[in-house]
């Protein structure tokens, strides 16, 4: 197990790895930021506290994080389709 471990990482370039979570890490974090938002209109107590516009401005946060979330998980895939056939086979 240890072998093929080791094998399968030294298959994998830095350079491979580096650009993949450069451009995981903005979903991820649009996750987290949209779910922090959601995590404070849930708490009652936050809630409360809250005035109708900070409300209002969380709530536009949330439908334009979901929106551009949905829109990237849609967009990138087919994009990914369109670029692989011209690009060169990895050695």
């Amino acid at each position: 197990m240890v072998a093929t471990m080791s094998a399968l990482f030294l298959l994998i370039h830095s350079s491979y790895l580096y650009t993949f979570f450069r451009f995981i890490q903005p979903k991820v974090l649009l996750s987290v930021f949209v779910a922090s938002r959601i995590a404070e209109l849930a708490d009652r107590d936050q809630r409360g506290k809250m005035d109708t516009p900070t409300k209002a401005i969380n709530i536009a946060s949330v439908v334009l994080g979901i929106i551009v979330g949905l829109g990237t998980g849609w967009y990138v895939p087919l994009a990914l389709v369109v670029l692989l056939p011209e690009s060169e086979p990895l050695r």
